[in-house]
């Protein structure tokens, strides 16, 4: 039977570098590719070390033969997938995974790249005739002792699964409790098919539990990495964690039970790296759990007494942990509500860099710290920089991340992502950067952008702003909107109109 490659929906560039069904690789791999893995897939992360929050790196894991096999229809019952992600230099990564919904599927994080835009697929251990894409990632962490996050990956699938004969109702319950003491059921495919062993849980290591080699010598092995460990209590297996490192004489699973609540707020929001764009609100799960997220409050106004740089770096975790290069609050109402909303740049949408001290004193906008400088003062020294090194890019943001004595890390924007905007008013360094960012996003969304940020450039008796989305505006005359703020800090809008260009994207 001929095997059926299901692809996500890629732009033209991006879906040529997803294989064709014929050319699906072998699942074994070769002897210490994937213990090396981390090494490989952090090449892309070379020279981004102050901008890009997270790297990737790992001990990889295989379960040595020795293992019980597993029949189809426990594959099947368990939701056993083989996961491999394709590099841009055409090598791949190897993994074992596991479904948790038709659509969705965990690994290690240390299995999927968020760097560099590679693509990922998964195929059922039930029904290798089958290979579907992956449209959107959440990489939690990269290691096992990542301190951003447990070494975990999150996939959604283009389209959904078969599972006991239909796409619709399976479901894997995560583990709650503490498996500590417990005897857990773990399975991997570093033999090329997937094999079981039981092992004890003797203790907890960090984000994950230990699990211990059993009698006969069994433990993890390279290629088992991403393979799920249930628990099982009566007849209900839950999912404890997934496999992230071997070692001697034990090996760590991440454990799933510590971080359900974040795991869930990821799942609700599935961003696809492959747009040029992407806008999200951050659900409480997430923001508790990515560095500094827990600074932000909960009700109101979620940015109150936040600086704009933590802000920032909070956003850009949000962002490059889904495989973006990067990312920005939208701070507004959403539905009546305050929401932390929060816009993703594709690799079709901008590009990430470091901006050198050299560059961002040029802009005659140069400062310190990036923690201290005022937000407006950092917006023109970003939005300057990304205009002089990127011809016609239409502005960009720094990220929070770096020192201004060696390279800040900034995300660039192209042309196609958004337009260029003059509001009259008062200058922008008049406002709190919350009033400033509230303001411009509201601006944005009035003129039919998807949102927008101050570039703190004034523009004549004004402010100029960058908006983000929708693509196909071509040239045109352009509603601009007079912003007059009140003493409620409410834009009160008087239309007239501008020139302003907007590429069409195609």
């Amino acid at each position: 039977m001929n095997a059926t490659l299901l692809v996500p929906r890629y732009s033209g560039r991006r879906a040529s570098s997803v294989r064709p069904p014929g050319k699906r690789p072998h699942r074994r791999r070769r002897p210490g590719l994937l213990a090396t893995a981390a090494a490989v897939l952090a090449v892309g992360a070379a020279g981004l070390a102050h901008a890009q929050p997270e790297r990737t790196g790992s001990t990889g894991a295989q379960l040595t033969a020795g293992g019980t096999s597993v029949a189809s229809d426990e594959a099947e019952r368990r939701g056993l997938v083989f996961v491999t992600t394709w590099r841009p230099d055409g090598s791949g990564v190897s993994c074992s995974g596991v479904l948790i919904a038709n659509d969705l599927a965990l690994t290690a994080g240390h299995c999927i790249d968020h760097l560099t835009g590679s693509n990922t697929i998964v195929t059922p251990a039930f029904d290798t005739t089958v290979t579907v894409g992956v449209d959107a990632i959440y990489k939690f962490g990269g290691w096992a002792s990542d301190p951003t996050g447990p070494d975990i990956g999150l996939l959604h699938l283009v389209l959904p699964v078969a599972v006991n004969g239909s796409t619709t109702g399976f479901a894997i319950p995560l583990f709650r409790g503490n498996p500590e003491g417990r005897t857990v059921t773990v399975y991997g495919a570093s033999t090329g098919v997937y094999l079981k062993a039981d092992m004890e849980v003797p203790n907890l290591f960090g984000r994950n539990f230990v699990l211990s080699r059993t009698a006969a010598g069994v433990t993890t092995d390279h290629g088992d990495s991403g393979g799920p460990a249930f628990v099982v209590d009566g007849a209900t297996a839950f999912l404890a964690g997934v496999t992230s490192t071997t070692g001697a004489p034990n090996a760590l699973s991440a454990s799933v039970a510590a971080h359900v609540a974040w795991i869930e707020a990821a799942v609700a929001v599935p961003l696809s790296q492959y747009e040029p764009l992407q806008i999200g609100v951050a659900q409480e799960g997430e923001l508790r759990a990515v560095p500094e997220g827990d600074r932000l409050a909960a009700g109101g106004d979620p940015l109150a007494g936040v600086g704009w740089s933590r802000a920032q770096r909070v956003a850009q975790w949000l962002c490059t942990k889904r495989g973006f290069v990067g990312g920005t609050f939208l701070p507004g109402p959403v539905n009546g509500a305050e929401q932390h909303r929060f816009a993703c740049i594709g690799r079709d949408g901008g590009v990430f860099r470091n901006a050198t001290t050299a560059e961002v004193d040029g802009t005659g906008a140069g400062f310190g710290s990036i923690d201290g400088v005022p937000w407006a003062q950092a917006a023109r020294a970003a939005d300057a920089v990304c205009r002089t090194v990127l011809p016609g890019s239409i502005g960009g943001f720094f990220t929070g991340f770096g020192d201004t004595m060696l390279e800040l890390g900034q995300v660039c924007l192209f042309a196609e992502t958004g337009a260029r905007y003059a509001a009259h008013g008062p200058g922008p360094d008049a406002f709190d950067w919350r009033v400033a960012r509230r303001e411009a996003d509201a601006f944005c969304r009035r003129v039919g952008r998807l949102g927008g940020f101050p570039t703190g450039a004034p523009a004549g008796s004004g402010r100029e702003i960058v908006c983000l989305g929708p693509f196909g505006i071509e040239l045109a005359l352009a509603p601009i909107i007079d912003l007059v703020m009140t003493g409620e800090d409410r834009p009160v809008a008087t239309e007239f109109l501008l020139p302003v260009l907007s590429v069409l994207y195609q």
